[in-house]
């Protein structure tokens, strides 16, 4: 392949989020998302392949960052609209109906990055929903969160993951969920534990400041 044609189809590329078993990929949680890339044409996208990547002499872990670029050129803030009966929660709507990308540039999207990060549900390819930890108060979504990731995932054709993920402003973990009938239950790790500890610190200094 001619320099020319190998820049074209860099310009072409896009990331998306996956379930694992999608090859060739690079893993974005373990055992739970995935990134794959996707070559924009005049009759839609299709997967990047092996094939595509020998040809480009190229490995997906140096195009991801290519990809996310060209994505983050298409994607403005502007996008997200907050859910008034759920403090710090957010729908982010895109009009290429790639929303669950969208979270591969939620430095991006966010700015500032919030103090305790963000905690993101992608329940389908169109549906990216985010909370953001600026106070203590905004915990009180993650209920409202994890339920409505259960109930799009289950009506999605293709559901990504009914579980949430922490951006804590260098990568992202997994924030399980556990669901028993009507009960909710979130697994946080130790790391949220302790982003957790340092936020009510913060906001408990803040109140005291202002009294």
């Amino acid at each position: 392949m001619s320099n020319t044609n190998r820049l074209a189809a860099m310009t072409r590329l896009i990331p998306r989020i996956v379930r694992p078993g999608t090859a060739p990929s690079v893993e974005l949680v373990p055992g739970h998302l995935e990134i794959i890339l996707v070559l924009e044409g005049t009759a839609g996208t299709r997967p990047v392949t092996y094939e595509d990547l020998e040809r480009w002499d190229a490995t997906i872990e140096e195009l991801v960052p290519v990809a996310r670029e060209n994505l983050r050129r298409r994607t403005g803030s502007d996008g997200w609209f907050p859910v008034k009966s759920a403090p710090g929660l957010m729908i982010y709507e895109a009009s290429d109906g790639e929303a669950a990308s969208r979270m591969l540039l939620i430095d991006h999207l966010l700015q500032p990055t919030p103090i305790g990060g963000v905690i993101v549900a992608v329940p389908g390819e169109g549906q990216l929903m985010a909370v953001s930890l600026d106070e203590m108060d905004a915990l009180e979504s993650l209920r409202v969160l994890a339920s409505a990731s259960e109930v799009v995932a289950k009506n999605e054709g293709v559901p990504l993951s009914d579980q949430l993920f922490w951006w804590d402003g260098s990568g992202w973990h997994l924030l399980a969920v556990e669901r028993d009938n009507n009960e909710i239950r979130v697994h946080p790790s130790s790391g949220f534990l302790t982003m957790l500890e340092r936020l009510a610190s913060m906001n408990y200094y803040a109140v005291a400041a202002e009294a």
